[in-house]
């Protein structure tokens, strides 16, 4: 089986200050651009919120990449037990 490949979608400033270990940083902005450097392997994304998430997979989807899975960086937990504390 081939190895998942990670794509940083975070903007660069951000992704510069957390550097991924084996990410290729690839901002939303330019996957149209460089989409066809890709390998033709699974992806995995790296993205900063939801809507980034969400356009991301998207866009390399249309482009014909499979994308088996994903993970937010900046999400905040909105649990019940964090919510409690502000109440």
């Amino acid at each position: 089986m081939d190895k998942q490949v990670k794509i940083d979608l975070r903007d660069y400033n951000d992704s510069a200050k957390e550097r991924i270990d084996q990410a290729t940083p690839l901002p939303i902005a330019y996957i149209k651009r460089h989409h066809h450097e890709l390998p033709k392997q699974e992806l995995y994304v790296i993205a900063g919120n939801v809507v980034e998430k969400n356009l991301g997979i998207r866009l390399l989807q249309r482009y014909g990449h499979k994308v088996a899975g994903y993970t937010m960086i900046n999400e905040k937990c909105c649990c019940k037990k964090r919510l409690s504390k502000f109440a």
